[in-house]
């Protein structure tokens, strides 16, 4: 074996080691799973088993487990659908919550040590040192940076993995004229992720700037456009999955008002730069890198080769970035500030760290003994002045483990020159790597185990959290086993994503890409009321009768003691701790309505005349009513109650309210002799833009304080209080001065025999599976087939073999126009743009054989 593959296995063996012991924590100190107590466990978690559970069955479009019902390739692009390491965990069996974060942990040394791997790929390249060639990508693929991003959201350390094969693949492009290597490279990043693939883009083509050789601009702009070709051809081969993700993009529910980014952060940002370089205080601005890096840099720059000062220079100027609020806002998007872009920083750092452990190693013997004790007092001080600079934040355990390694790095470079090369090589490279594996160690314990949760994720703690809940998941198994029909089903007895964990068609989602129209038609057209108005969720219908009606919801799974359960709700079953109903109104997914209503009308409507109107007429738009018959609202029989309110520990000054503690506003009204269901209605917003909660009967929600990013801006707060039979209605107010425009009480009837006479105009022989839906309907006039599909560009919908335009009903769901006469109705589904992209991908592909091989000729001839 010659000394390059000798040089090659003790690398690989070094990267995959290292990937292991930067798990330390977490695969031999913690018992509990790889996953914080956030979004990693409510979507992360929820989300992998949903998608291992439909692929493996072969369903890569469409589940009804999602939400209402929704696309799966598209809006989990975001995600996972098209990562190429998602499809590699389908190798393994998915089963529940503790198998996906067992796979996750593994997933993530995998990812580790090949972002190690490419790195070192690319610093062989490059013509480093085999010394360099490691230490780099440890730097790199040790870092807290990826260890944050895969625990907490595991999809975003592809992009950590992608980066440097990306850049490899452009140096071979830029100085051989190879492009091969960086077609697929870059189809791979860009396919993974768009969100990630636009900041590594960014990245790509600030690298090439900074690292070109010409001076002239011609030649410059010249290799901009070939660059730009090459890089038009990986976007066509990644077509296939791009497209349909930032399609689903554009019809999400994403922008809610401009993003809050000042012109600076604040002194204390600035004051604690190198706590945020090197150390590890923070859960949010952190770097984590090796001190080591700070003398390599700072004692190797004047003398680095042209080359490695571009690179270096590179550097500076992604840490320059990090110190300006913007940056953090452009590379999510010109959105809301976020650090994760941050891993680009962290790669030029590794980057032109190889090139300063170079040039130290080979200069070592005349080192500036002035720069070492510069770069100790800076780095020492910083440890010793934490409590002033960290605002009397204490010094920790790891900082002074810190000082200790801040010591024997000053100690090193002082005595450097007196060292043999070899021992200045090893050294630097033990003083790095054990610099890396406590920062990582200290990192996973304190602030991923910590501040992120991961020491609470035990076996337990899924069912104690209502994800797995084996209590309400047997209870559904019985409900499937006996009624093996489509239905939704409505539990309490869960958390955000819990139909996808469970396997249940649900009411509920918890997803950054929801459907626009979906999200809105809970937040906005039916103002039902969530446990806070955050953005990118939506649960349950707030009890509301004539919801549950249209949406399907034949059950409902309570805890015993809850109140108001729905009218007509029939209990058929209870367990320990819930209660099981089924709702004998619940209406087919489709059936005929002969009224209609327009949207602008729907739009004037006060939100409980919406719920009425929901078993009278369907809403459409204007475009589509020829021929159908026109349902007067004036007719909805619901009633406004007067109102004469009292206030409790409240001060008033006109509209403005000032809450003290137990402030509440009381409501006199009448008993109703009939059965309706009460809703208040709420208008009111706290003067400063506070969070505040509102409660009533039984019930509360948060509003969010405007600034928050993931605050959604409600216009009204509705509490639907059920079959309410007391003579007050009291609403709760946290302490906090308000602007109140408007409280109003209505009652609305259920409308039953209407909702009866609704379900014999459903759709017979209905089969539905994911993503399909057949059945036939009989429409004795003009009329308009109503379902409960959520719509989307994706279904096409035959009628008589026949395929016609859907249109768009009660604003968010499926219609479709149908004279008198029977009909066979199908409808299938395919996430938008898959197969357009799919045809340009491989357009593409066919376009890069023939392209390499005109090379290959070329390269011969």
């Amino acid at each position: 074996m010659n000394q390059t593959k000798r040089s090659f296995l003790l690398s690989i063996s070094v990267f995959a080691l290292f990937a292991v012991f930067i798990h330390f924590y977490f695969l031999f100190s913690s018992h509990s799973y790889f996953t914080g107590t956030g979004d990693s466990l409510h979507q992360g978690g929820a989300f992998l088993l949903l998608l291992s559970k439909m692929f493996t069955s072969g369903d890569f479009f469409w589940s009804w487990q999602y939400g209402i019902g929704g696309d799966l390739f598209g809006e989990f692009g975001y995600y996972y659908t098209t990562s190429i390491f998602f499809w590699i965990s389908l190798i393994f069996k998915q089963t529940n919550l503790q198998d996906v974060f067992t796979i996750k942990l593994w997933m993530s040394v995998y990812k580790s040590f090949l972002s190690m791997l490419f790195m070192y790929l690319l610093l062989i390249k490059g013509n480093r040192s085999q010394a360099a060639a490691i230490i780099s990508p440890l730097i790199y693929g040790g870092s807290i940076i990826f260890l944050r991003h895969s625990m907490l959201w595991d999809f975003m350390a592809d992009a950590i993995v992608w980066l440097p094969l990306v850049i490899l693949g452009y140096e071979r492009l830029a100085r051989d004229r190879k492009p091969l290597l960086f077609v697929l490279a870059a189809a791979l990043m860009i396919s993974s992720n768009f969100y990630f693939a636009f900041m590594s883009s960014v990245f790509l083509f600030l690298y090439a700037i900074f690292t070109y050789h010409h001076r002239k601009l011609i030649l410059v702009v010249r290799d901009i456009l070939y660059l730009s070709g090459h890089y038009l051809l990986a976007l066509g081969l990644a077509a296939f999955a791009f497209l349909p993700a930032v399609n689903s993009l554009f019809h999400a529910d994403r922008s809610f008002g401009s993003p809050n980014v000042p012109l600076f952060f604040t002194s204390d940002y600035y004051v604690s730069a190198l706590h945020k370089t090197f150390f590890i205080d923070d859960p949010y601005y952190v770097l984590g890198l090796p001190i080591a890096t700070l003398f390599l840099i700072v004692l190797s720059f004047s003398r680095l080769s042209i080359e490695g000062k571009r690179i270096t220079v590179l550097a500076l100027f992604m840490y320059g970035l990090y110190f300006i609020p913007f940056s953090f806002s452009f590379f999510n998007g010109l959105s809301d500030m976020q650090s994760r872009w941050v891993y680009l920083l962290v790669f030029t750092v590794s980057l032109a760290a190889s090139y300063s452990f170079d040039t130290i190693v080979k200069y070592h013997q005349s080192m500036n003994l002035l720069l070492v004790g510069l770069c100790a007092a800076a780095l020492i001080g910083t440890i010793q002045m934490k409590p002033a600079i960290m605002n009397g934040t204490a010094i920790s355990g790891s900082d002074r483990l810190l000082l200790i390694g801040t010591l024997l790095v000053t100690a090193v470079f002082f005595s450097i020159r007196y060292l043999k090369t070899t021992w200045v090589s090893l050294l630097l490279c033990l003083l790095i790597a054990g610099n890396i594996l406590m920062i990582d160690y200290f990192y996973s314990k304190t602030t991923l185990a910590g501040h992120y949760g991961q020491n609470n994720i035990t076996s337990s703690y899924f069912d104690s959290q209502d994800l797995e809940n084996k209590e309400a998941a047997e209870a559904i198994r019985q409900i499937q086993a006996n009624d093996p029909g489509f239905y939704r089903i409505m539990s309490e007895a869960g958390a955000k994503n819990t139909p996808m964990i469970q396997d249940f068609n649900g009411t509920s989602a918890y997803q950054s890409m929801i459907n626009k129209k979906v999200h809105r038609f809970f937040k906005e057209d039916y103002s039902i009321l969530h446990s806070s108005n955050s953005v990118n969720i939506f649960r349950n219908f707030d009890d509301r009768f004539h919801l549950h009606n249209a949406l399907g919801v034949k059950y409902m799974i309570y805890d015993k003691d809850y109140s108001p359960i729905p009218f007509g709700a029939k209990k058929i079953r209870e367990t320990e701790n819930l209660s099981i109903y089924e709702n004998p109104y619940a209406l087919p997914i489709a059936y005929m309505q002969y009224n209609y209503v327009t949207q602008q009308e729907f739009d004037q409507l006060a939100t409980p005349y919406r719920d009425s109107l929901l078993a009278k007429a369907a809403v459409i738009d204007e475009k589509h009513t020829d021929g159908l018959h026109r349902y007067s609202v004036k007719d909805l029989p619901v009633s406004k109650v007067s109102v004469n309110v009292s206030y409790e520990n409240i001060e008033t000054h006109g509209n403005r309210l000032t809450a003290d503690k137990n402030a509440a506003i009381h409501i006199p009204v009448n008993k109703s002799d009939s059965a309706e269901e009460t809703m208040v209605k709420i208008k009111i917003n706290e003067v400063n833009g506070n969070s505040f909660e509102i409660r009533a009967g039984g019930k509360q929600t948060i509003r969010n304080s405007e600034s928050n990013i993931y605050t959604f801006p409600v216009k009204e707060t509705l509490f639907n209080l059920g079959m309410y039979d007391e003579d007050e209605i009291t609403v709760r107010l946290s302490p906090g001065t308000y602007q109140l425009d408007r409280i109003e009480v209505y009652r609305v009837p259920p409308d039953d025999q209407e909702t009866l006479e609704l379900k014999t105009k459903g759709m017979e022989n209905a089969t539905v599976t994911e993503g399909k839906v057949s059945g036939t309907i009989e429409s004795t006039q003009k009329g308009i087939l109503t379902t409960s599909i959520p719509f989307s560009n994706g279904w096409t919908v035959h009628v008589n073999g026949e395929k016609i335009d859907p249109i768009i009903v009660n604003k968010a769901f499926i219609g479709v126009p149908l004279e008198k006469g029977s009909y066979q109705i199908e409808m299938t589904y395919t996430t938008p743009y898959f197969f357009i992209g799919l045809y340009i991908s491989i357009a593409s592909l066919l376009l890069l054989i023939g392209y390499q091989i005109m090379l290959t000729r070329k390269k011969r001839g």
